[in-house]
């Protein structure tokens, strides 16, 4: 798959302390105001531009192509591109969704603040919040709170092969588990099964997000994507000058993007393809851009050796020792932190074949397009 990944840290109007609040204006009206130096950046948005370089470094170390834009304060301090990552691309959303999905809790949370009295701390597995889900399918389910579901530490069984993170380490190797296909989206998801208990541990689950986003609905009355175009995107939008998305996303009277590379030989419909990891696709990209890609898919084939190599040292151990009684696969002892705390890296995750989610680098991307 081409991956197009933008990794975007925005706090949108979150101005200093006393300081009005700020949105950038289009493009075309000057945009987002940029500090003139390091120096500048580090007095209006806080931030080192030397260590935002590192970051760029390993990120662009992820994929073929993106880039990495910090925004604090209401400064754009950093913006960078690597392959044919561009300001005007338009990368394949996936993932990205679920970064949307915490913006509208966020203002659910202060718009319906009588109605989710504790805030990320709620447990929603109830009556009130989430009917459908009842009968409870696992008990332990009751102890979720919408905080655990956004950072994906509510023990919902994650996607593919992703392991179980306990205390920031990989301690737990989960096996696939088949979807049953009978089932809608929004049972699916409240059907997850539980590979640990609530805050004991973190792993990449997609239903996670997506259960936060129908409590969402049954409070605000609509769907996620209504919710955000009335109160962040249409009214942002239009205030500031920018076009407003119409019902498919979009902006109106689109125009065609444009490559940063034009030496590339891939057309257009290429780059925006989801096949285009096909070898014949890959001896296409330029030399550059592919190295980076076989620099990643090797990095990926380690990580997968290694986990091959302590599940041998396990079995192993077993063998040296029958009267150990390890915990079985899908079961996680306690972690000794907080309940409540996700014990994932702050860094994001990054994808790789066969599932998402192993934590990496600056990114914060999984199968973005994608964060996905």
């Amino acid at each position: 798959m081409l991956f197009l990944l933008l990794a975007l840290a925005v706090c949108l109007g979150q101005a200093r302390a006393g300081e009005p609040t700020y949105f950038p204006q289009p493009d075309a009206a000057g945009g987002w105001r940029t500090p003139k130096d390091a120096a500048h950046a580090l007095d209006v948005g806080g931030v080192d531009k030397a260590k935002l370089d590192y970051a760029f470094d390993y990120a662009s170390r992820t994929s073929p192509h993106g880039g990495l834009l910090v925004a604090r304060h209401g400064w754009l301090v950093y913006e960078r591109y690597y392959g044919r990552g561009n300001r005007e691309a338009i990368p394949t959303m996936a993932s990205v969704g679920k970064a949307y999905t915490s913006m509208a809790c966020g203002i659910m949370l202060r718009e319906k603040r009588d109605q989710i009295p504790d805030g990320l701390d709620q447990k929603v597995f109830t009556e009130k919040y989430l009917p459908e889900a009842f009968p409870l399918d696992d008990p332990r389910k009751a102890n979720i709170t919408l905080g655990q579901l956004l950072t994906m530490a509510a023990g919902l069984h994650g996607e593919g092969s992703n392991p179980g993170f306990v205390n920031f380490e990989p301690s737990v190797k989960l096996e696939p588990v088949p979807r049953d296909r009978s089932l809608d989206q929004d049972t699916a998801a409240l059907r997850t099964p539980l590979w640990t208990d609530p805050g004991g541990g973190y792993s990449y689950a997609s239903n996670s997000p997506h259960v936060a986003s129908i409590v969402l609905r049954r409070l605000v009355g609509m769907e996620m994507q209504q919710y955000i175009d009335e109160k962040v995107l249409g009214k942002k939008m239009k205030k500031a000058g920018m076009p407003v998305p119409g019902k498919n996303g979009k902006p109106k009277k689109e125009k065609d993007t444009e490559k940063s590379d034009d030496a590339s030989p891939l057309k257009p419909e290429e780059i925006d393809r989801d096949d285009s990891t096909e070898e014949q696709d890959i001896k296409k990209w330029p030399a550059d851009v592919r190295q980076k890609w076989l620099d990643y898919r090797a990095a990926v084939a380690q990580r997968k050796d290694a986990f091959k190599e302590m599940e041998r040292q396990e079995k192993e151990k077993r063998k040296a020792n029958p009267g150990a009684n390890p915990p079985k696969s899908g079961a996680a002892a306690p972690a000794t932190g907080s309940s409540g705390a996700t014990p994932t890296s702050a860094t994001g995750a990054s994808k790789e074949p066969g599932g998402e989610g192993t934590p990496a680098g600056a990114t914060g991307t999984d199968k973005a397009g994608g964060s996905q």
